[in-house]
């Protein structure tokens, strides 16, 4: 039996028709300038500013990115024509520059306003936050992330599964007890919270640090620090720590509303 071979000719007019359009769409995204991407930026609700875009719509650069009081640098982005027909844009995106380097794959699902990271590193810079302090300290030193995956929906977290490390606390140790304390700490969702615990310890106490993050984009911390020394244990008191059998806590509450320094 004669084996038919398909060839434009012999496809119908609603298969050529569906074809032709596809590789017309694909152009067309290839092709557009980046400065499309703006009216998306200014849309978003993010505080994004920026000086400029440079580039084409799915390979670009978003040049001297800024949030409130944050210098993020230049953000390189890429952009797989074929998904935004779909109605599923991803990629890759880098930052560099300025207080955070990173660079990771995302995918973004319109219909179910799903934002994806995944395979992403994260280094940032805590010493830009000048506004802020924890537990009476100013914020110092760094914070990395190494993440396979973060997926968040309308509903709050999917689905994460990440590795953590800071040296956030490790000055001010090394000032009031005489020796550093680094932090490391894992992501993960428990239902449709996002938490993130760490945990650290040196020759004078244990620290361990849970930060519960919700839906609403509100959060709920909560510290525990169990120190070895009597004068130790009464700075902490004066720093707002209550006392329970023996391990100091501390809560706070809160909803971010972005970042400023």
């Amino acid at each position: 039996m004669a084996r038919k071979t398909a060839t434009i000719n012999n496809l119908s007019p609603k298969t050529l028709a569906a074809f032709c359009g596809l590789a017309f769409g694909i152009g067309a995204i290839s092709f557009a300038p980046a400065s499309l991407i703006t009216p998306l930026l200014d849309a978003g609700g993010t505080q994004l500013s920026f000086k400029k875009v440079e580039g084409r719509l799915w390979q670009g650069t978003i040049v001297g990115a800024r949030l409130p009081g944050q210098n993020l640098g230049d953000i390189e982005y890429r952009i797989n024509p074929f998904s935004v027909l779909i109605g599923r844009p991803s990629g890759q995106f880098a930052v560099q520059g300025g207080v955070v380097t990173a660079i990771s794959d995302f995918s973004v699902s319109a219909w179910s306003r799903e934002l994806s990271l995944r395979n992403a590193t994260v280094d940032y810079n805590l010493n830009s936050l000048t506004k802020y302090s924890i537990f009476g300290f100013p914020y110092q030193g760094r914070f990395r992330a190494d993440i396979d995956k973060i997926v968040w929906g309308r509903d709050g977290c999917r689905d994460a599964q990440a590795t953590l490390w800071t040296d956030i606390l490790d000055a001010s140790s090394r000032e009031y007890v005489g020796d550093g304390m680094e932090l490391n700490g894992v992501a993960a969702c428990l239902k449709s919270d996002l938490v993130v615990a760490f945990d650290g310890r040196n020759r004078e106490g244990e620290t361990q640090i849970e930060i519960t993050l919700k839906s609403s984009l509100s959060y709920q911390m909560a510290a525990r620090l169990t120190p070895r020394r009597v004068q130790i244990a009464e700075s902490l008191r004066q720093f707002g720590f209550e006392e329970r059998n023996g391990t100091f806590t501390y809560d706070a509450i809160g909803e971010l509303r972005g970042i400023q320094s």
